[in-house]
């Protein structure tokens, strides 16, 4: 049994949980989790379930504990095939931050299948003064197609969803 320490986890509600260590831990690993989970549905208490794949990403700038995490307003999903071979394909994500302090903090892609799903993270100073201002922002992330065979695929950025189509395998 495999013990998993998260950096940060956030729950629907904003409640955060302080950061601990995942030292040791890769992508992809398979592990258990035993705790509380909380969503906008209900709360299971002290539930044991087995995670598949834990997935790790890099943040822009390292959350701290006094910073507020969300998901980011994503409003449009542009779809752009890049002409080479292997195509290339990236996902433009366009939307506002609700105040001046807020910024994109952390991008994540996994793939279900023939569905790629991103989300997009920001964090803003939870002390801030910050102004009520609509701060547009622009996200390009890059998916990895290669080897993918001929279809249709679905992206999803923060609920926001759009498809493509390879006509070849890539």
């Amino acid at each position: 049994m495999l013990t998993v320490h998260y950096d940060l986890m956030v729950e629907d509600d904003g409640t955060e949980r302080p950061p601990v260590n995942m030292e040791g831990i890769e992508n992809g690993d398979g592990v258990i989790v035993t705790g509380e989970l909380r969503s906008s549905s209900g709360t299971a208490l002290s539930t044991t379930f087995w995670a598949g794949s834990v997935e790790k990403t890099l943040e822009r700038g390292a959350a701290h504990v006094d910073e507020i995490i969300n998901l980011a307003n994503v409003n449009t999903v542009e779809i752009m095939l890049l002409e080479s071979f292997p195509v290339r394909i990236n996902v433009v994500a366009r939307g506002e931050h609700s105040d001046s302090c807020t910024k994109v903090n952390k991008i994540t892609t996994r793939r279900e299948e023939n569905t790629f799903v991103v989300t997009i993270n920001t964090a803003r100073p939870a002390d801030a003064m910050c102004a009520q201002v609509i701060t547009p922002y622009e996200e390009v992330v890059t998916l990895d197609v290669v080897g993918l065979k001929a279809g249709v695929y679905t992206v999803k950025v923060n609920g926001i969803q759009d498809t493509f189509e390879l006509q070849i395998d890539n």
